[in-house]
């Protein structure tokens, strides 16, 4: 993890829970930043990056916190795949010009990832602008109750370039009609009419859930921790699991209706059941601004 996010982590820790070591903090460190002010010796490999965070208490008792994310990195893998993917498409677009179509308002942009081969950038803008103007054209040639619902176009057999990278598009119509000269007049025009849709679709607690389940058993067992105090020179070790701004932008969110943080934490302390392991305590915090609170698991 990289030493901004671990402070930026424990920070919100220290906000949420100060006395977590059952008094108060007076000073602590990031791992690097201990060793540079401290001047001591790194102990032997696995302990010399160990625990993340050293905290020092009032009364000079030596606390570590080893700092986990929570995250489900397939999805995470998957989003960041399918978000180089949709800016690579929409930077082969570009700038928009301001839309003087006179049925459509606003186009979706369907796709899975793929490779995108920027000599296409050209002949994708020139076909997706192709397709939407003869689409706009022929839009009154359908029956009147048909002309007020989107349209879904996944023929693209004139426009190879843009079913090379396309699954489909959504076009969606206007209220009313505009003459072209009229889009210069519009007081809040959409500077976006071209996009993808925003992340979605149904989701499943259990995609989070279990990689929580996995994560917190799996640490409180990991043999790297059974003697960190003792070679550290630690009085105890905490671990702080986080749930931060990339499992918040790329994974199943965990706070909705009907469930939420706190009903993970129940969820935490069920699956540890009372054994931290080889640490002290067990912690699990959300990092979300506006939403920041700690649980003990344990």
């Amino acid at each position: 993890m990289a030493m901004n996010k671990e402070k930026t982590v424990f920070d919100v820790f220290m906000r949420v829970c100060p006395d977590f070591a059952g008094e108060p903090i007076k000073e602590w460190y990031v791992l690097d930043d201990w060793y540079a002010a401290t001047g001591k010796a790194r102990p032997p490999h696995p302990f010399d990056n160990r625990p993340d965070v050293i905290c020092l208490t009032n009364s000079d008792r030596r606390v570590g916190v080893e700092l986990k994310a929570w995250l489900n990195e397939g999805q995470i893998a998957e989003a960041r795949r399918q978000e180089i993917f949709e800016e690579a498409i929409l930077g082969a677009i570009g700038k928009l010009p301001l839309n003087q179509h006179r049925h459509i308002k606003r186009i979706l942009l369907r796709g899975r990832p793929r490779r995108f081969h920027a000599p296409d950038a050209a002949e994708l803008r020139q076909q997706l602008f192709d397709l939407i103007r003869a689409r706009d054209e022929h839009w009154t040639d359908k029956p009147d109750w048909d002309r007020s619902l989107r349209e879904m176009v996944d023929d693209f057999s004139g426009h190879l370039i843009v079913g090379k990278y396309l699954d489909f598009i959504e076009l969606f119509p206007r209220r009313q009609a505009i003459e072209p000269e009229d889009a210069l007049n519009e007081k809040y025009p959409d500077r976006h009419w071209i996009a993808f849709p925003n992340r979605g679709g149904a989701y499943k607690l259990d995609e989070m859930l279990t990689p929580l389940r996995e994560l917190l058993i799996e640490t409180r067992a990991d043999d790297r921790y059974s003697e960190v105090c003792k070679h550290v020179g630690l009085a105890e070790c905490c671990l702080l699991v986080h749930y931060d701004f990339d499992a918040f932008q790329y994974n199943t969110p965990i706070d909705v209706p009907d469930y939420s943080f706190a009903n993970v934490a129940e969820f935490g302390s069920h699956v540890l059941a009372g054994d931290a392991g080889f640490f002290a305590r067990v912690y699990l915090l959300n990092c979300l601004q506006g939403m920041e609170a700690a649980y003990l698991l344990v």
